[in-house]
């Protein structure tokens, strides 16, 4: 399969999605390089503002969880950025159910406390964000690229198409 080429814009739900991508695009080379920022696409709607400033040709990446809330705004998100004249294609990344649970899948672990040694789930979250060398982290729990994001989203997430193999390298 061709790769998909040009400028990628990711819209992650918070700052441990930003620094897994941040990883991912830039130590692994395992995902297309992109700016990335937080915009939970799910509660937040994308604004014409944000949409002008983007370079023609931009590939929007929405990263978020399907654990909570409800698909409306994210498909009020892709419907407005699909109009926009600057914006080439919309690929969605939803995550089954969150963060935590798509790298329990990607490492095979029981939890996600074994991965940093967190102490408990909300220790995780900060622990990844403190955590300087991530890449070998994930090299020493066998991360597998192909396992993460690899799953279709359950109701009401169940309409958005999973377009993860169009970012992954």
């Amino acid at each position: 399969m061709k790769k998909a080429s040009g400028i990628f814009q990711y819209y992650v739900e918070g700052d441990d999605e930003k620094r897994l991508i941040e990883v991912l695009k830039t130590d692994m080379r395992l995902i297309i390089p992109g700016k990335v920022q937080i915009l939970n696409v799910v509660q937040e709607r994308l604004t014409d503002l944000k949409l002008r400033t983007l370079q023609d040709g931009t590939t929007l990446v929405f990263v978020f969880d399907t654990d909570v809330g409800d698909p409306a705004i994210l498909n009020e998100n892709i419907r407005k950025a699909k109009k926009s004249s600057n914006i080439k294609d919309v690929y969605c990344v939803p995550q089954v159910k969150n963060i935590e649970d798509e790298l329990i899948r990607a490492m095979g672990l029981k939890n996600i406390e074994e991965f940093l040694k967190s102490k408990s789930k909300k220790d995780f979250k900060r622990d990844m964000l403190k955590e300087r060398n991530l890449k070998s982290k994930f090299e020493s729990h066998h991360f597998d690229i192909q396992n993460l994001w690899a799953m279709n989203p359950a109701t009401p997430f169940d309409k958005i198409t999973n377009h993860s193999k169009k970012i992954k390298i």
